[in-house]
This record gives structure tokens, C-alpha cells and sequence, in this order.
């Protein structure tokens, strides 16, 4: 009889001490993950205008898309990863779990921004296909600058369109706020929209980009993106753990702690895809890499020789520095008399 009572109370110790490690984890760690997703993002942003800008690549319609990609990116985390931040620690932006239609607006966001991010992507692995097509093919006008803005355009608006469900399957709930009237619908639609579909077009025109290079042996254009397909993984968690959190079956304390804090963890990670794209291509594509050091040191000397001058101006002594064709430096001291 006591071996049963001291088990029973080691149990609720163990139970009690997840509790607390999960509660510190979540309150030190897990609620400050955006605020670096953010950083990190805003990094990567200008990291990638700063390269897709250049003369290099500024024409390239990939490069186009690309950096669109990479601005839709950073909008969804101002926007969407910012409030989920704002409401986690300061309990801010929580009249949209109570208002109809700013939870409507609100999940139609969270839903319209990330797949519109990863369709911009479609374009450009669909762009990249277009490049080893015949000369003769009208696959190859979509690589004409005039066919960009009608693409994005187009996929602005195939996005938005699939995006509306929100407004149909979201909705207040009493005693529970902003959430899903509809969960089975809302499932299949987000995991077909915005889990299966896009990648599945990405493999599929990535395997006939790679078959028409193995026909015509030539190598795709300028930049070929080798980390095309974005991971899909921390989504599907987040839908499996939304499942199990919506069943009926009674559950202890320590499985709702645990399922509420994966939850947390998974929406919080789900955005790490927002973060990648600049960090990815600088790894994975040389020229990319070589583009945005040469710019970067360019714009680094520039910075240096400006600072340079305004210190040579200042004061009564200027030193002009030269260099000689065996590379030593001469400093001659003019006094301005």
C-alpha cells in the first residue's frame, strides 16, 4: 500500500516538474523565437535587395521573383509573426479573437501571405524550366521582361482566391474565440492549398527542367537556386497537433501542457520559412554569394574613402596617400600656410 502511495506521488512530482520545465521553456525561449525570426528576416530582406538589385541580376525574371518572395516574406513577418509576438507577451492584439471580422481579416493574412510567398517561389522554378526550353517554345515568353508583371499579377490573384476560405471556415467561437467552424473542411483545404500542391508542382517542374538540361546538355541561365523547395514539415506538424488538440478525449494536465506548448512551438517555427531564403542562396549559389561580396566591399571602401576625405579636409594638414606600382605607400604632408 505505501509502495503504491509513494509511486502515485513520484508520478505527480514528475507530472509537476515537466509542468514547470515546459512553463520556463515556453516563457524564456519559445516567446522570444520571433522577435529573432524578425531580426533575422529584416537581415536576410536586404541582404537580398542589395544582391537582386545589382546589374547582374536585376533584369533576371527569377531574380524578380526571388526578391518578391523575399519582400512577401518580411511583410508576413511584420505583420503576422509580429502580432502572434505582441499577443504571446504583452497580451496585445487580442480584440481580433472576439470580433468577427478582424478574426477573418486575421486568418486570411496567416493564410494569404505564406502561400503567396511559396507561389512566388512556383514562379521562379517554373521561370528556370522556361530557360531550357526549345528557342522555339512558347514556354520561353514567359522569360520575357514584359511577362513578369502579368505572372505576379496572376499569382497575387490565385493566392487571394484560394485564400477566402478564411472568411468561410473562421469565425468566433463562444467560450473560445477566433477559430475554425469548420475543421474537418479547413483541414483538407489547408493541406491541399497550402501543404501538398505546391510542392508537388515544384518536383514536377524541377524533373522536366532537369530532363530538358540532360537533352539539350547545357546548363541553366545565370543563378539556379538548388534549395528550391521550402520545408513543408513544421506546417504539417502544426496541423497534426491542431487535429489532436481539437479531439474530444479527456486528457491530464501534463498532455494539455505538452500539447499547448508543441502548438506554441510549431506556429512559432512555422515561420522559420519567412527567414531562410537569403541565408539558403548565399550557401548554396555561388554567383549569388559572389555578387553580394563584391557589392558589399564596394559599398564598404565607398563608406571608408568618404570617411577618409572628411578626415583628410579636417584640421591644417592633408595627407595624400598614393601607391606606387611596387605597392608602398608615400604620405606627403602639404601645410596650409
Amino acid at each position: 500500500m505505501s509502495n503504491n502511495n509513494t509511486t502515485a506521488i513520484n508520478t505527480t512530482f514528475s507530472s509537476d516538474s515537466i509542468i514547470v520545465v515546459l512553463g520556463s521553456i515556453t516563457n524564456r525561449f519559445v516567446y522570444n523565437l520571433p522577435v529573432v525570426f524578425i531580426i533575422l528576416g529584416v537581415i536576410g530582406f536586404i541582404g537580398n535587395a542589395f544582391t537582386f538589385l545589382q546589374p547582374k541580376f536585376r533584369y533576371n525574371a527569377c531574380c524578380i521573383y526571388s526578391l518578391l518572395g523575399s519582400f512577401v516574406d518580411v511583410i508576413n513577418l511584420l505583420t503576422n509573426l509580429l502580432t502572434t509576438y505582441l499577443r504571446l507577451r504583452y497580451d496585445i492584439g487580442t480584440s481580433w479573437l472576439t470580433v468577427s471580422s478582424l478574426c477573418k481579416v486575421n486568418i486570411f493574412f496567416i493564410g494569404f501571405l505564406p502561400q503567396l510567398s511559396i507561389n512566388v517561389l512556383v514562379l521562379s522554378v517554373i521561370d528556370r524550366f522556361a530557360c531550357t526550353c526549345s528557342l522555339t517554345s512558347f514556354l520561353r515568353q514567359l522569360n520575357k521582361p514584359k511577362m513578369t508583371p502579368w505572372m505576379i499579377v496572376i499569382t497575387i490573384l490565385i493566392t487571394a482566391i484560394t485564400s477566402i476560405r478564411a472568411t468561410i471556415t473562421y469565425d468566433i467561437i463562444p467560450g473560445t474565440g477566433c477559430g475554425s467552424t469548420q475543421t474537418i473542411v479547413n483541414i483538407i483545404f489547408y493541406s491541399i492549398f497550402n501543404g501538398a500542391l505546391q510542392p508537388v508542382i515544384m518536383i514536377i517542374f524541377i524533373l522536366l527542367t532537369y530532363r530538358n538540361i540532360l537533352k539539350s546538355g547545357q546548363r541553366v541561365g545565370a543563378i539556379q537556386r538548388q534549395n528550391t523547395s521550402r520545408g513543408r514539415n513544421q506546417f504539417i506538424i502544426m496541423i497534426f497537433v491542431q487535429a489532436i488538440v481539437t479531439t474530444n478525449n479527456i486528457k491530464t494536465t501534463k498532455q494539455i501542457y505538452i500539447e499547448v506548448f508543441v502548438f506554441i512551438l510549431t506556429n512559432i517555427m512555422y515561420y522559420f520559412n519567412n527567414v531562410k531564403s537569403f541565408y539558403l542562396s548565399t550557401l548554396t549559389c555561388r554567383p549569388f554569394r559572389q555578387t553580394f561580396i563584391k557589392a558589399f566591399l564596394k559599398i564598404c571602401f565607398q563608406l571608408s574613402g568618404k570617411r577618409r576625405e572628411g578626415l583628410m579636409t579636417n584640421g591644417n594638414i592633408t595627407n595624400i596617400i598614393t601607391v606606387t606600382p611596387q605597392n608602398r605607400l608615400i604620405i606627403h604632408k602639404n601645410n596650409n600656410m
